[in-house]
């Protein structure tokens, strides 16, 4: 069963607030934050990407995947609308995320 959470990301100047899947079992050098489109768009950091986007492609079960890495990422956590610890990291992103979020805990904290 995932749990959920209220979550605050941002980018630059920007931020969202939404509902993030924790705990995912997947483990990363760095804190990632996979990210839908639409939450990409609000953030200013999609359909133009950032300059320092590393774009990766991977194979997948249903075939190549790309992958944009977008350093920069701050998310944290949001309880009773107060906002606590806040973590840096960066966004995943690719175009076969629609509607899920998930956080990915880095291995290295």
């Amino acid at each position: 069963m995932g749990v959920r959470i209220r979550v605050r990301i941002g980018y630059g100047n920007s931020s969202a607030d939404t509902i993030a899947l924790v705990n995912t079992g997947y483990e990363t050098d760095v804190p990632e934050i996979l990210i839908p489109i639409a939450i990409a768009e609000r953030l200013g950091i999609w359909p133009r990407l950032p300059e320092n986007t590393t774009i990766e492609t991977y194979r997948t079960a249903s075939g190549l995947m790309k992958v944009y890495r977008i350093p920069g990422a701050r998310i944290s956590l949001v309880v009773n609308g107060v906002e606590k610890k806040i973590v840096e990291g960066c966004f995943d992103l690719h175009n076969h995320l629609q509607y899920s979020y998930s956080l990915m805990p880095s291995t290295s904290q």
